[in-house]
């Protein structure tokens, strides 16, 4: 398989040769780029019959041969995306020897429409790749919506003990919580916990898996990249709240992701808020930036590959850090400037 490279911006990028021309494919991981990369070596050696059939087959055939090494959540995602974008679309009906850029063109606009830009990019992604398998030829120059600025509603120190203790009717989801919120944990990490994940004597837990919905249902899956598995400092509040639990059961939480978070959701209702349950991950990694948490050391306790996404995705300035370090620069300025009496 070709060997992809970072790039400065996070993403990774993979070159390959097809036919004497350089060709580059990039990712937003290695294996994402390097799967990328290997499709259109597969699709250029691929012969005449693969342009038999329309779009939808093409997706089709994707999915099928990827069946193996897509993760359960993106399989199902696919199969969604295929199931309602594709076969029943006029779009998905073309031949793909007749298929052209007007027609994608045409097919972007109208999701457009209807879909928020991220889910037409979604959507977009899917076809290239299905493309890129069955029809290599086709160099692809469309235009798509520009992405849209989520203005996210990270908790702040103030909101945590609120959403907590409207959480004390339900223990699974107040546990939830507090390892979202204390040690960064996703959803599905929380999920997939067993009380063989926790040290309690060392005040650690070891992520080595995550509990996703797939095509069949929730499935045990690795975590989305090698980073993912880590071991993460358990805070002293909540090593004793985890102390105090009963271990009954071999998982920490028995109810699936789902119905965590449709509990969280009325919970962050009857508050009034407006924060998801994953805000809770950006909220951990807002207080690692200000306390001044190193990235080498905020990354590997958040589980990400690179600094892009720790800093642009997931890191945000709390208010009350950021009065603190205006009134420290006010007063530094102030004592370079005499007072006027």
């Amino acid at each position: 398989m070709p060997c992809a490279h970072q790039l400065p911006s996070g993403s990774w990028r993979c070159q390959v040769r097809i036919n004497g021309a350089r060709r580059s494919v990039t990712g937003p991981t290695r294996r994402a780029a390097e799967l990328a990369a290997d499709d259109l070596i597969r699709g250029a050696a691929a012969p005449a019959s693969s342009l038999k059939g329309s779009v939808a087959d093409a997706v089709r055939r994707y999915i099928n041969d990827k069946s193996s090494i897509l993760s359960p959540s993106t399989l199902r995602a696919y199969q969604s995306a295929l199931d309602t974008y594709f076969t029943p679309s006029p779009f998905g009906q073309i031949k793909l020897s007749a298929l052209t850029n007007t027609h994608i063109q045409q097919f972007i606009n109208t999701l457009s429409k209807s879909l928020a830009p991220k889910s037409v990019r979604n959507i977009f992604g899917i076809l290239t790749s299905s493309l890129r398998y069955s029809r290599p030829d086709m160099k692809i120059t469309v235009q798509l919506p520009a992405p849209r600025r989520h203005e996210m509603e990270i908790p702040d120190n103030k909101q945590i003990p609120e959403l907590l203790s409207r959480c004390s009717h339900y223990p699974q989801l107040k546990l939830s919580v507090i390892l979202a919120a204390t040690c960064g944990l996703r959803l599905s990490e929380i999920c997939a916990l067993t009380w063989d994940d926790i040290d309690l004597d060392a005040s650690t837990l070891t992520i080595t898996k995550a509990l996703v919905r797939g095509p069949e249902g929730y499935t045990l899956k690795q975590p989305k990249s090698r980073a993912g598995y880590r071991t993460v400092i358990i805070p002293p509040t909540t090593a004793d709240y985890l102390r105090a639990l009963p271990h009954d059961a071999s998982t920490l939480i028995t109810v699936t992701p789902r119905a965590i978070s449709a509990a969280f959701e009325n919970v962050r209702d009857s508050l009034h808020l407006r924060c998801r349950f994953h805000d809770l991950r950006h909220y951990y990694a807002s207080v690692l930036l200000a306390l001044g948490v190193p990235n080498k050391y905020a990354m590997t306790m958040m589980g990400h590959s690179t600094e892009y996404t720790l800093q642009h995705v997931y890191q945000h300035l709390m208010p009350q850090r950021q009065k603190e370090i205006d009134s420290a620069v006010g007063s530094h300025f102030s004592a370079l400037l005499p007072s006027k009496k």
